[in-house]
């Protein structure tokens, strides 16, 4: 059998570089051939043709060589057509965009935060111990991208997925998926469906590779049956020093630096910020007089979406609806990178701005200053036992704790003399750097070598430190604890740290003192303070500089960075230095500010200048000085006329016709005119490249003439130019101006500030939820009645009942109302149901703030974390939104016959007064047997009110039961309960409450000792040992999450109350007793009987009283049929003998015949097995022959 045959790549690189070769070959044989048409060629003699040309003559060598291929690339072209089609959306993607927000979420224990801390270090080259609140990193020239982590807790879920803008969802892979994953799915698809990719962990826990590859097939199919076949799924193994591998992390960095954001509806068209800082600027003595006083806060973070207009009202996700006091735009913490000529960012482009994360060597919180001392710092070993002896080691280690400077302390004051006679070199003059640092920042490693040992011990230390958790379902998870490395670049981190806060702080340099930025080992700034006093002793005689004086000190010119340099270099910097040419230091490296020694000095008195009076009679004569005033001297100052130009382009008067001419100044063009019109060509310039693929300027005129510009593309090219037109007007205005008009505009870093703010707010403030601000359109302030297209959720383990309330999550709110759902008619009436029907959508009227049409919302009935069985509802979207809603009722009114007259009937029962039966005159009535009637109207009786005259078709009995079919309008609850988790208490704090109760109900254990009454022994947040059993926890609690105050169902609070439902005997189910109806002889009369013929009068016998004589009589038999009984009975005994002896020998012939079956069957199966392997050799045989003849022929 031969291999298979060769398939040529249709994708890739190597088929794109084949592809070019042959398209650049094909472009030199036209141009040669295209140039020189009629000339001669030096072999035949004969003209050489162009393409076009030969086409011409010969039109078959060009056709189509296979009608079948042609049909299926036109059908392909078709296709992809079709693909590229969608529903055009306006790309409102401003220059500076804001960073992309990339949500990791996943279970708890599955690694998110391993994740981030891993694209950190990527990214910034930097370590995070904390992962709290937005992390905003420089991912590339330019790009920039926050890192959040999405909390547990549904709420936070929840604004987590209205704000991503890709998705990164981490899975256990030893464990599979889970609840949250599936429920965080849904909640995206409600909200908008971004860019999501997959994150597979925890696969070194794999030992067999068979097993690891059907586990990720497995896994990679489930994924993209959830989200679309073709997601992109990463694999990463195990931990080296607390990080993913670099490779991994450097293959998910790649893929999103890639991704393209398409905007969605709702956040194109609504302004909103997750917020990284916030503030209470609350006055102290207010807080003090009244601690629970409302605060003054201000929240800060990037705009994105729509314009953030000026005096806008927001929404609070987790705490209300609030007017922004005042909005100003501050500079961007985290800018992206200057445009240069480098292909990759340099170190000092890295920024990473993560107020929540706890970056470098100080924490703030609300109550104090925390200052963070590293471990090598720390002199101090507990005081030893009164009795014990030190060995000769730990005697060692307190002798050198004792010492009073550190060793790097005593290197740097060390001196060593090079050359005999001269003077001693000091370790702090040296101007190297520490490279280690810079080697350990890199390769992930820790100065003290803690990194290496965990690496080196990391598979005992897999094997010894477990830990077994116990979920929510019973289900007990077993997971590695792996080290997490919080002490990488301790020293080297903290010092890029300081740096970047510094750079983005309010004061300025000048105020700060130089000593606080100084962190230990930092020997670079120790050298430069020496070699500033050195300068200064040196130079302390030169001349003065005026424009030193008056602009400030300038920066020391270096020819390959502008901006100053602290001694913190770049890597590619520092290892270039070495191989720059001798010859072009003097000529790249001339500052422009360096004096000029070809040129005299101007000797000044230093100290003549130091006079702020002085200084300040020439500062006007400057750029920085008042500009106001020098034009007042321009104007005293008396001006020549032959300087004039007014006498060659003045003014000027025709002498003929008498009118007069004013010179035109061409130094006022309209400039907004002109930026206009740029403007729009650029933009329609950049619309033609991105369509075509290619410069406008090398398209073929004839090929578009061929294939014009289709429908989409006008479309879309239309809406660009308006665009385009409207953004090239309000660049020509005031930025005050613009900023009042359109305001700001998404991506600038702005300040909100509230007053009146609950302080809940900020005492229960939690970092690791996203706080989320949304802006809120002009018709989203109001609360009406909203009609919903809504599905119950096919996991969700119950139907909905009609008025049930439901937590509902639309637009930035969560709220809680009361559904009322019903169904449309053909007539278009709304009928309200009891439940929501299986399989099918429903509609759903709901009291609550309104939102836009078209808007997903997504239901549940409970927050719950602790809840094991799936929490999502129901689904929909907002259909419409009013202020009243007319949903009707079925009521069926039921009488009973009080007088039946032929085919009128007295019904009463069913009306209580005679009005009531006027209103009813003319309606259609109907018996449960199916004759119907009309109400004529009430009957006068006396006694009796309520009673209807009422007509039949036929005749009616005193027995059935008459009703008429009715409407009656339902109202919609009036219930609009707030979500208002982030007001209460939050998880951490919960989290503690937990763990101290948990202590106080702990017995720590290493073995089972026995079965204790009401604990249970298990490996717990506290190790090994008995817990209390909280198997008879309450439902309704949430042990990670705030106790929302949400109402409950009529079910749970039966449940609670030990209650069962009320039980209406009319609508029990009993069984159906019918009594026989009995019908009465028919009787004839005498004188009808008599005139009646024979075979028609009845011929009834009367009932004997006693039996007649042949019923009576005996029978006896003859003694010839006793005979004859007697033998029957013989032959039949002798009869059932045989058949039984036949029986026995039947059972013995099939138990030989099942002990022989084995043997026959074996034998048979090696018979068959012969002569299929004959066979097998005869056709592979022929086979080979067939091959040998046809590679001959």
């Amino acid at each position: 059998m031969g291999g298979k045959q060769h398939r040529a790549r249709k994708a890739g690189a190597k088929a794109k570089k084949k592809k070019d070769k042959r398209k650049k070959k094909q472009e030199e044989h036209e141009a040669g051939g295209g140039d020189k048409v009629g000339a001669l060629s030096s072999a035949g003699g004969k003209k050489v043709l162009t393409k076009e040309q030969q086409r011409i003559n010969n039109p078959k060598a060009f056709g189509v060589k296979s009608s079948l291929r042609a049909r299926q690339s036109r059908a392909r072209q078709a296709d992809r057509e079709q693909k590229r089609l969608h529903a055009p959306v306006l790309d409102k993607t401003p220059e500076e965009p804001p960073p992309m927000v990339v949500l990791v979420h996943g279970p708890p224990g599955v690694g998110k935060s391993t994740v981030i801390k891993s694209l950190v270090k990527h990214y910034a080259r930097q370590n995070i111990s904390d992962t709290k609140g937005p992390i905003s990193v420089v991912s590339g020239k330019n790009r920039r991208i926050t890192l959040i982590e999405c909390p547990k807790n549904l709420t936070g879920m929840i604004d987590a997925a209205k704000v991503a803008d890709l998705v990164l969802l981490v899975i256990d892979g030893n464990f599979g998926f889970e609840m949250e994953t599936f429920e965080f799915l849904n909640l995206l698809q409600v909200h908008g469906f971004p860019k999501v990719m997959g994150v597979l962990t925890h696969l070194d826990l794999y030992k067999n590779k068979e097993r690891l590859k059907k586990v990720k097939k497995g896994l990679k199919s489930r994924f993209w049956n959830e989200i679309y076949e073709g997601a992109k799924l990463f694999y990463f193994s195990g931990l080296i020093n607390g990080k993913y591998p670099k490779r991994e992390v450097l293959n998910l960095a790649r893929f999103i630096s890639v991704q393209k954001v398409r905007p969605l509806t709702w956040r194109s068209q609504h302004p909103y910020l997750v917020a990284d800082r916030m503030e209470d600027i609350t006055p102290p003595d207010i807080i003090h007089a009244d601690p629970k006083c409302d605060r003054d806060l201000c929240l800060y973070g990037y705009v994105r979406g729509s314009n953030l207009r000026l005096q806008s009202r927001v929404h609070v996700a987790g705490a209300g609806d609030y007017d922004v006091l005042e909005v100003s735009e501050l500079p961007d913490p985290c800018p992206l990178p200057e445009k240069g000529h480098k292909k990759s960012l340099g170190d000092k482009s890295r920024l990473i701005y993560a107020p929540m994360a706890n970056l470098g060597n100080l924490t703030y919180d609300k109550d104090a200053t925390y200052i963070d001392i590293p471990d090598w710092k720390v002199q101090f070993s507990g005081a030893k036992v009164p009795g014990e002896k030190d060995g000769s080691g730990e005697q060692m280690v307190l002798d050198l704790q004792q010492t009073a400077q550190t060793v790097d302390e005593k290197l740097n004051q060390s001196s060593i003399q090079l050359f005999a006679g001269g003077r001693s070199v000091v370790a702090g003059d040296m101007g190297g750097e520490d490279s280690s640092e810079e080697y350990s920042d890199e390769d992930g490693l820790s100065e003290d070598g803690s990194d290496e040992e965990g690496s080196s011990d990391e598979e005992g230390s897999e094997g010894e430190r477990q830990d077994t958790e116990e979920t929510k379902d019973g289900r007990v998870r077993r997971r590695a604890i792996f080290e997490n490395g919080g002490g990488e670049g301790a020293a080297a981190g903290s010092k890029k740290a300081f740096e970047s806060d510094s750079e983005f702080s309010d004061d300025s340099e000048e105020e700060k003192d130089p000593r606080e930025s100084l962190l230990p080992l930092e020997s670079g700034a120790q050298w430069k303070e020496r070699m500033g006093k050195n300068i200064v002793t040196i130079f302390s005689t030169r001349a003065s500089d005026i424009m030193n004086l008056v602009y400030g000190s300038v920066s020391m010119y270096r020819g390959d960075d502008e901006s100053g340099d602290d001694g913190s270099e770049s890597e590619d910097g520092d290892d270039l230095d070495f191989f720059k040419p001798v010859g072009g230091q003097g000529k790249s490296t001339a500052a422009p500010e360096t004096d000029d020694c070809s040129k005299g000095k101007i000797t000044l008195e230093e100290d003549s200048w130091k006079d702020s009076n002085d200084f300040e009679s020439i500062r006007n004569r400057f750029v920085t000085g008042d500009w106001d005033a020098g034009n007042e001297r321009g104007e005293l100052r008396p001006q020549d006329e032959s300087d004039s130009d007014s006498e060659l382009y003045g003014d000027f008067e025709d002498l003929e016709s008498g009118e007069k001419f004013k010179a035109e100044d061409e130094s006022k063009e309209d400039e907004s005119e002109l930026a206009i019109k740029k403007a729009a060509k650029k933009a329609a310039f950049d619309e033609d490249y991105d369509a075509s693929g290619s410069k406008v300027d090398g398209t073929d005129p004839a090929q578009e003439e061929k294939d014009p510009a289709s429908y989409f593309d006008m479309i879309k090219q239309d809406m660009n130019e308006e665009y385009a037109r409207a953004r090239a007007e309000l660049d020509t205005m005031d930025p005050q101006m613009r900023v009042a008009m359109e305001g700001y505009r998404p991506g600038s870093y702005v300040r909100l500030r509230f007053s009146g703010m609950p302080y809940e707010l900020v005492k229960n403030f939690d970092p690791t939820s996203p706080l989320l601000v949304g802006g809120l359109l002009n018709n989203e302030h109001s609360v009406g009645l909203m009609r919903f297209r809504l599905k119950r959720h096919r996991w969700h383990r119950k139907i909905l009942k009609n008025k049930d309330p439901l937590i509902f999550s639309i637009g930035w709110r969560r709220f809680q109302s009361i559904p009322v759902y019903n169904l449309q008619d053909v007539g278009g009436r709304y009928r309200m149901i009891k439940y929501t029907p299986e399989h099918m959508h429903c509609l759903a009227t709901v009291y609550g703030p309104l939102a836009p049409l078209n808007t997903g919302l997504v239901a549940f009935q409970t927050l719950d974390s602790s809840q094991a069985t799936w929490r999502i509802s129901a689904t929909g979207t907002v259909l419409d939104f009013d202020h009243s809603s007319k949903i009707m009722k079925k009521l069926k009114i039921v009488g009973t016959p009080l007088k039946v007259n032929r085919n009128t009937a007295f019904i009463e029962g069913m009306f209580n007064s005679d009005l009531e039966v006027a209103k009813f005159e003319g309606a259609g009535i109907k018996t449960v047997s199916g004759i119907r009637g009309t109400i004529k109207k009430a009957a006068k009786m006396p006694g009796k009110k309520g009673v209807a005259r009422c007509t039949f078709e036929d005749k009616i009995l005193y027995k059935d039961i008459v009703f008429t079919r009715s409407w009656v309008q339902v109202e919609v609850p009036k219930f609009y309960n707030q979500i208002g988790e982030k007001l209460l208490t939050t998880s951490s704090s919960a989290a503690a409450v937990n763990a101290a109760k948990d202590k106080s109900t702990f017995i720590p254990l290493k073995a089972f000792d026995g079965r204790k009454e009401g604990f249970v022994f298990k490996t717990g947040n506290l190790g090994l040992g008995y817990y209390l059993d909280d198997s008879q926890k309450s439902e309704n609690g949430a042990p990670d999450g705030a106790q929302v105050p949400i109402m409950k169902t009529v079910a749970q609070l039966r449940r609670e109350s030990n209650m069962g439902a009320p039980v209406n005997r009319d609508s029990l189910y009993l069984p159906i007793e019918r009594v026989k109806r009995v019908f009465n002889p028919l009787q004839v009369p005498q004188k009808l009987q008599a005139s009646l013929p024979y075979s028609s009068k009845p011929k009834l016998e009367k009932k004997r009283k006693r039996k007649s004589l042949d019923a009576r009589r005996a029978v006896v038999p003859s003694s010839d049929e006793k005979k004859a009984y007697t033998l029957m009975q013989q032959l039949q005994t002798i009869r059932n003998d045989k058949a039984a002896k036949k029986k026995a020998k039947r059972a013995e012939a099939l138990e030989r015949a099942a002990k022989r079956k084995p043997k026959e069957e074996a034998w048979r199966e090696e018979l068959q097995k012969a002569e299929r392997k004959k066979r097998y050799i005869l056709q592979g045989q022929a086979a080979k022959r067939d091959q040998k003849r046809m590679s001959r022929g």
